[in-house]
């Protein structure tokens, strides 16, 4: 087992390995201020200084990523859920939030900073902008998606579209089937067709059929593929 895990990730490691070694010498030679960039030996006798309360720091960070993932969550799906579901709800809503998404984070950081102080709360905000609008939009982009390749005007009208994402829901709900891959090497591990009838619309997803494909999906994802199968 080990054998095999060395074989099949020595390269990685010996690159990544090159990548310290390389990133070390970089900051020797052309001595570097640590402020600016600390080698990786430096960030090695740090993290072995138990003086530093890592706990505490692991435990801050713990909670503003779990909060603003929360956060965004929740108000992302409520959001994304009234523009899919009525129009005129989109109609106001969209525009201004394409207009706030343009808006540079790292401008935005420091207002927040100023208004509500240092500490956990400024911080989980900030994750949860960022983190915001992905879920918000992605009912609204996905049916735009389907409005520009032309779902309504019949099969004949369409163009073939190799579509990547990582989000199962989306695969099912744009696909007509949908190609699982393996890691490396990266191979087709199973091809689902997806049955579902077009046009596509939100109430798709809270169909049976959608729920059976998304499972099957993720347990074909959650499997070991020693030797990939193209077609299943």
């Amino acid at each position: 087992m080990i054998a095999r895990w060395l074989r099949r990730n020595l390269p990685s490691l010996v690159l990544f390995g090159a990548l310290l070694v390389a990133w070390q010498l970089a900051v020797s030679v052309f001595r570097v201020r640590e402020y600016i960039l600390p080698g990786p030996l430096t960030v090695l006798r740090a993290t072995l200084d138990f003086r530093i309360p890592w706990w505490t720091h692991l435990w801050i960070t713990s909670v503003e990523i779990v909060g603003a993932f929360l956060l965004a969550g929740v108000v992302g799906v409520a959001l994304g859920t009234a523009i899919a579901w009525s129009p005129a709800f989109s109609s106001v809503l969209v525009p201004f939030l394409v207009f706030v998404n343009t808006l540079p984070k790292v401008a935005v950081a420091p207002l927040f900073l100023l208004w509500l102080g240092y500490g956990i709360l400024p911080n989980m905000l900030i994750g949860a902008l960022i983190g915001f609008f992905p879920v918000v939009t992605r009912d609204e982009m996905n049916l735009e998606l389907l409005r520009v390749w032309g779902e309504e005007s019949g099969p004949r009208s369409r163009k073939t579209i190799l579509f990547v994402t990582h989000s199962i829901p989306e695969a099912v709900f744009l696909a007509d089937r949908v190609a699982v891959m393996t890691p490396r090497p990266g191979r087709i591990a199973r091809i689902f067709g997806v049955p579902l009838p077009r046009p596509r619309t939100m109430e798709v997803r809270a169909s049976p059929e959608f729920g059976r494909l998304t499972l099957a999906i993720y347990q074909t994802l959650n499997v070991r593929h020693p030797d990939a199968s193209p077609i299943g």
